[in-house]
């Protein structure tokens, strides 16, 4: 939303500036920046990380765990590992916080060994029931507060959003870009 300083004239809508035949859309710029500050406030403790030997960039990746697209995208997770991307993940239960889903993802996030458990549950093989202390409920808050609303909502490190799944290679592409 952009004013006025005295408020009477009002706008609503992306800011480009063009330059050198090129649009440049500032809106999104200053949207990316405040969503990866919003997701540089979550600790790497609180996240699923699949860590690159060679680690050039990171990804975010809000998932559910009955997410075809999602479970589709963590099969791909060695090839963006190998292509130097670590794959960090936040919990977004599609059906809210109380549903199975959350449940699930709750029991992954309390699991002694998450990456397995998140393997495990993306494979559609049941988890024991988890129960401890967990961020799963407030990775959804921060989901939702950065406008995401369906899984996988990929988050480069820029900030950039991409809403869906992407062939690991073109992801990799687009994460190693916007380092």
């Amino acid at each position: 939303l952009y004013s006025s300083a005295d408020g009477q004239y009002m706008l609503q809508g992306f800011l480009y500036q063009f330059k050198n035949g090129q649009a440049l859309n500032l809106t999104e710029q200053v949207k990316g920046k405040a969503i990866a500050k919003e997701i540089a406030k979550v600790p790497l403790s609180d996240m699923v990380v699949f860590a690159a030997k060679e680690p050039k960039t990171h990804i975010t990746v809000f998932t559910d765990t009955d997410c075809g697209y999602c479970q589709k995208l963590h099969r791909e997770v060695p090839e963006l590992n190998r292509r130097g991307v670590d794959v960090r993940y936040m919990a977004f239960p599609r059906q809210g916080v109380g549903s199975q889903g959350y449940n699930d993802l709750v029991s992954v996030w309390c699991a002694k060994d998450r990456q397995a458990a998140m393997t495990q549950a993306k494979s559609r093989k049941q988890l024991p029931p988890g129960k401890c202390d967990n961020p799963v409920a407030k990775q959804y808050e921060i989901g939702q507060l950065i406008g995401i609303n369906g899984t996988p909502a990929i988050v480069l490190a820029n900030g950039e959003l991409i809403p869906g799944y992407q062939p690991a290679p073109d992801l990799a592409k687009l994460a190693l870009e916007a380092k």
